[in-house]
């Protein structure tokens, strides 16, 4: 028996969109192109549950059947109820944000975070300094920044949250530190710390 039995539409849907964004994430941070991971659970040309779990599994997002079948019955199909890949390609492709949604999406996020745990700059990069274990070297990789942010529960998705490092550091190999830090993220002057 399905642990969802007792939740209404709205919040089985909310919780499809929350499992279908954990799963979005693990795709792209894999960098798999999503028409190969198509093809793994490809019957004919389309994608039926129990193919949809194969790719879950090729990805070990780790997550529960009754999770995975939650997606699939919230993605649109088509008559054979089935997915086709243009479907799947909408629900799980990532797209880097635009500048202007950046700027009103991925930082407005990051100062949110900031006010509503009563967080300087310098305080919140210091945080997340803490989450990744850079205690005395407050610098941070992208993979360390990518667990600072998820950990602190900031709110960004895994691309958003590569655009805001590549944002702030000069190159990709370039550790981000508190000076880059504080360049783009300081506090909201509509809401002052």
């Amino acid at each position: 028996m399905s642990r969802f039995g007792g939740k209404d539409a709205g919040a089985l849907k909310n919780h499809a969109a929350k499992v279908r964004a954990i799963i979005r994430d693990v795709i792209y941070t894999s960098k798999e192109n999503l028409y190969d991971l198509f093809k793994v659970g490809m019957t004919g040309n389309s994608l039926d549950l129990e193919g949809l779990l194969r790719i879950v599994s090729e990805l070990n997002c780790g997550l529960p059947e009754d999770e995975v079948t939650l997606v699939f019955k919230s993605i649109p199909k088509n008559k054979n109820d089935k997915i086709s890949f243009q479907y799947f390609e909408e629900a799980f492709r990532s797209e880097e944000p635009s500048s202007e949604e950046f700027e009103t999406v991925v930082i407005r996020k990051v100062r949110e975070w900031m006010f509503k745990n009563k967080l300087s700059s310098e305080i919140a990069f210091d945080a997340l300094c803490r989450s990744a274990g850079r205690f005395v070297d407050k610098t941070l990789s992208r993979a360390q920044f990518h667990k600072a942010m998820v950990s602190n529960d900031v709110g960004l998705s895994a691309v958003q949250i590569d655009c805001l490092f590549a944002s702030l550091t000069p190159d990709a190999q370039s550790p981000l530190d508190i000076r880059s830090w504080q360049s783009r993220i300081y506090e909201d002057s509509d809401n002052p710390l």
